[in-house]
């Protein structure tokens, strides 16, 4: 059984431009279940798109190295204790594994 994967404000997801001619990828600003669609803003142009919601594919992005103690030093500027212990749990698991240098 295929499991349907709503996609909600904040995801990562990827879709095909027409206008652009390609597939690209962005994040979800709005969502509207009336209308079946979510609003996508792509960083790379600071352009946002309306699709909808069948046609795009939510990604699941990976943390390099430099991303993670990056935002482990956000966190840490933020006293933000519970995203701090999050992402170094998540650095001590990389890094147990090998993934990380």
């Amino acid at each position: 059984m295929t499991r349907v994967v709503i996609p909600k404000i904040g995801d990562w997801v990827s879709f095909y431009s027409g206008a652009d001619g390609r597939i690209v990828t962005g994040y979800i600003t709005d969502v509207s279940m009336v209308t079946r669609t979510c609003l996508v803003t792509v960083p790379a142009t600071e352009k946002q798109h309306t699709v909808l919601l069948e046609e795009v594919v939510v990604e699941t992005p990976e943390l390099q190295g430099d991303d993670l103690r990056a935002l482990i030093d956000l966190a840490l500027d933020l006293h933000d204790e519970g995203w701090f212990r999050e992402l170094t749990e998540t650095m001590k698991s990389s890094c147990e594994k090998g993934a990380m240098p």
